[in-house]
């Protein structure tokens, strides 16, 4: 009987002349650690994650692995800042959407600029609702949600980092 993986660690290490990875079909249930996953790994610029299974304890620390895998491939920002002004979908309130350029990095992060709180990153761990829109959040106070047509178009575009800021919990 095959038995799953405990650890990844340093798995793709040192992998300089590694140009593309398929582990869609890798089965980490039983994986507990994952430091350093692909630390030297320059030449990667294609890795498949379809299917992709992490137990919910390290789904995060796998993300967390892949930005950081993901600093040393070309980025993409804006080339200027652009403003949107509608109604949320679902809200019926008024929105101001601003997305501006961001340094390398950055990645994708939403700022509620109506109220005092922290940026919140783009991510996975950082959805907290997905019942008719997807919505993310930092506090039950910071919140932003139908982020996925925006999110949509900055994947289409190949925007990696964007300083996107918004007056109310929904965007437009």
């Amino acid at each position: 009987r095959d038995q799953l993986a405990q650890s990844m660690d340093e798995l793709f290490s040192g992998c300089q002349s590694l140009a593309y990875l398929d582990i869609s079909n890798f089965n980490t249930q039983n994986v507990v650690s994952m430091n350093n996953m692909f630390y030297g790994c320059e030449s990667l610029s294609s890795l498949n994650l379809h299917n992709f299974e992490a137990n919910d304890k390290y789904r995060t620390r796998l993300t967390d692995h892949l930005i950081n895998f993901m600093e040393g491939v070309m980025q993409q920002t804006l080339g200027k800042s652009i403003e949107i002004k509608g109604i949320g979908l679902h809200s019926g309130c008024e929105s101001t959407l601003l997305i501006e350029p961001a340094p390398e990095n950055y990645g994708i992060q939403f700022i509620r600029n109506d109220i005092n709180a922290s940026p919140i990153r783009a991510l996975y761990s950082n959805v907290v609702d997905v019942r008719n829109c997807t919505c993310i959040g930092s506090s039950p106070k910071n919140i932003v949600s139908t982020i996925e047509h925006i999110m949509s178009v900055l994947y289409i575009l190949g925007i990696d980092n964007a300083k996107i800021s918004v007056n109310n919990p929904e965007i437009p």
